[in-house]
């Protein structure tokens, strides 16, 4: 005799976090003169998160929904190049 592990009514829940990216870096752009130059600094972050709910239709058989969640930040700052610095 078989006995469902899950029973209709019950729910289900779960996450998964894929993906955690954190980079920075810096970038030193020149020009020749009389123009002046700048340094790039860029900080980004990303993540890839998805949370998840089901229901039990009938023992053993679920349905349910997910959420794709994919936040992404990236921070960038310009400075101009200091006179008798390179």
């Amino acid at each position: 005799m078989l006995h469902a592990q899950f029973k209709k009514g019950m729910r289900m829940v779960n996450a998964t976090f894929s993906t955690i990216v954190y980079k920075t870096g810096n970038a030193i752009v020149s020009f020749p003169p009389p123009t002046q130059g700048y340094t790039r600094k860029e900080t980004s972050f990303a993540a890839n998160i998805i949370p998840m709910i089901g229901w039990f239709i009938s023992d053993n058989t679920a349905i349910g929904i997910s959420l794709d969640v994919n936040p992404d930040v990236i921070k960038s700052t310009f400075e101009a190049f200091r006179k008798g610095c390179k």
